[in-house]
């Protein structure tokens, strides 16, 4: 069955960290990441999020995109959109 998680992290090596930590235990129940379908998006002040190497699958850095029927956008603060939609996820 799919699910959908949301990280949060102030720096673009502790989301690559939470990714490689993610990936080594879900292997362990049989469980793998889609990472064509893994985003990494910027929310709120800063440049746009970046591409990221997670052992060699590339995670591709996004300005925007749909989070269970909400835009995200890099360029408007969206996290106060994002965090209430947590629970739901």
């Amino acid at each position: 069955m799919p699910t959908t998680l949301c990280f949060f992290a102030e720096w673009q090596e502790i989301l690559e960290s939470v990714l490689q930590s993610m990936e080594e235990e879900s292997s362990k129940l049989e469980m793998h990441i889609s990472w064509t379908k893994t985003k990494v998006q910027n929310l709120g002040a800063g440049p746009d999020a970046q591409n990221l190497v997670v052992n060699g699958h590339t995670v591709d850095g996004v300005s925007e995109f749909i989070y269970l029927g909400s835009k995200q956008s890099s360029h408007a603060n969206s996290s106060t959109e994002c965090i209430p939609l947590l629970p739901v996820s």
